[in-house]
């Protein structure tokens, strides 16, 4: 999620994103963060596609930028996607062989919510 504006380059494609917006990047795309402010914000959370299928959800591609006008549309998608972020972070780096099937769980329903 991002804080601030900020631009990102996705496989060389500009992605000028605003405050509450999801970048998506998956596993080997070249990326960059190109901040807009002193103060930009980024939050990220990488985790291995390995937690996805370890608990049979397929992976398809999603959208490189998800606009938080888009979040909106879906009710209470946007808390519940900050809510998710947060539980995670909380838990620490997400790894499938640490065993810690709760924070693996938040990664697969964030995943799923964004997929929606």
């Amino acid at each position: 999620m991002v804080k601030n504006a900020c631009g990102f380059f996705v496989n060389g494609t500009f992605i000028e994103a605003a405050e509450g917006d999801i970048i998506i990047i998956g596993e080997n795309v070249v990326h960059r963060f190109v901040p807009k402010e002193d103060e930009s914000y980024v939050r990220i959370l990488q985790f291995s596609l390995k937690v996805l299928l370890d608990a049979g959800i397929p992976i398809k591609l999603l959208k490189a930028h998800i606009p938080a006008k888009e979040l909106d549309n879906v009710p209470q998608a946007g808390g519940l996607i900050k809510a998710l972020f947060e539980m995670i972070e909380g838990e620490g780096r997400v790894a499938p062989e640490d065993e810690n099937y709760f924070q693996q769980s938040m990664v697969c329903a964030l995943y799923c919510m964004l997929a929606r």
